[in-house]
């Protein structure tokens, strides 16, 4: 049987409780939990933890109509699903509305917030909303029936955001952080930067940083009571604005825009999950889009202008291109949501 020390969730006692400053609370440690969308939603930016943006249980209407309308926001930049609402997310321009939850079969606004939405994440009757630009800036926790504040933290600029084991983890500019999902208190924080985003597979945090990626160790007890950031077990680097890693088959995908500076590098890599090996780089895209998992085999890479599609296991062979596409559905079940 395993100490408890080496259990998922550690109560800081005796010498925990003084290096804690006193405050007895539940932290966690070892491997990170994931979990996996119920059927009909889009909890977030990129649908699961991996950041695989495609929902299995999905397949477009074979005669769509436009069931609703609506701009409960200025600029839009976000759109995630849950089981009774859709949310939507942009940054605040003129004092307007950056959060807005609408009545998932009517299109009805049903609350809004002044507070930036440009990512959100869906998780457990909260809804996370993360800025980047402008004074609104950070992380808000909004209750998700209602839009009431939970709680605020300054953490400066917000480009994505995983909720994964009671820990909300957030990429950004200046730092990559891990906040307590309850109370919004920093857990510990590690170098971000432009372009940062966070992914869970298998137990493991990774994390993209502008330049790298990097897997996260298992959080030990000294970490926790210590506030450390947990070592990392490897990271490789990108040369270029990285997108959200894509954790599938074993591998780690990666976008960026390398392919500018190192055109040899590719605009698309694929790194061994266990060792951080670089495994291949293929296909140019027009931007610095992040790559989608669909089914065993395809890597989808989505520019702007251009989508192509290549070998998930070795990367070497473009299988198709396709042009002038532009926008990016989210498909909870049977109806989908295009912002």
């Amino acid at each position: 049987m395993p100490s408890d020390c080496s259990r998922r969730h550690f109560l800081a006692s005796g010498v925990g409780v003084a290096a804690l400053g006193g405050v007895s609370t539940l932290v966690g440690i070892g491997p990170v939990e994931s979990w996996t969308p119920s059927f009909g939603t889009w909890p977030r930016d990129h649908y699961d933890l991996r950041n695989r943006a495609a929902n299995p249980h999905a397949e477009p209407p074979t005669d769509p109509e436009v069931a609703w309308r609506a701009r409960p926001v200025e600029k839009p930049g976000s759109v995630v699903v849950g089981p009774e609402r859709v949310y939507v997310g942009g940054e605040i321009h003129a004092g307007g509305q950056g959060v807005a939850a609408l009545h998932r079969e009517e299109g009805r606004v049903e609350w809004t917030a002044s507070v930036g939405g440009a990512t959100l994440a869906l998780r457990r009757g909260t809804l996370y909303a993360g800025a980047h630009q402008g004074e609104s800036t950070g992380l808000t926790a909004l209750d998700a029936a209602t839009g009431e504040r939970r709680w605020r933290s300054s953490v400066g600029e917000v480009d994505g955001i995983a909720v994964a084991d009671e820990t909300v983890f957030v990429g950004g500019n200046p730092d990559f952080a891990a906040i307590d999902a309850a109370s919004g208190r920093i857990r510990w924080t590690d170098t971000g930067g432009p372009q940062a985003y966070p992914a869970v597979a298998d137990g493991s945090l990774f994390a993209t940083d502008t330049y790298d990626l990097c897997r996260y160790r298992s959080r030990r007890v000294s970490d926790v009571l210590t506030g450390s950031t947990p070592p990392r077990d490897w990271q490789a680097e990108i040369s270029g604005f990285t997108s959200h890693p894509v954790v599938a088959g074993g591998r780690v995908l990666v976008g960026s825009e390398s392919y500018r500076q190192a055109p040899e590098n590719g605009a698309l890599s694929a790194f061994d999950a266990d060792s951080g090996e670089r495994r291949w780089s293929a296909v140019e895209v027009s931007d610095d889009d992040a790559p989608v998992v669909v089914g065993s085999s395809a890597v989808v890479a989505v520019g702007v202008s251009r989508r192509s599609v290549s070998d998930r296991t070795v990367g070497d062979t473009t299988r198709w291109l396709h042009t002038r596409f532009r926008t990016g559905p989210n498909a909870g079940a049977s109806r989908p949501v295009i912002g």
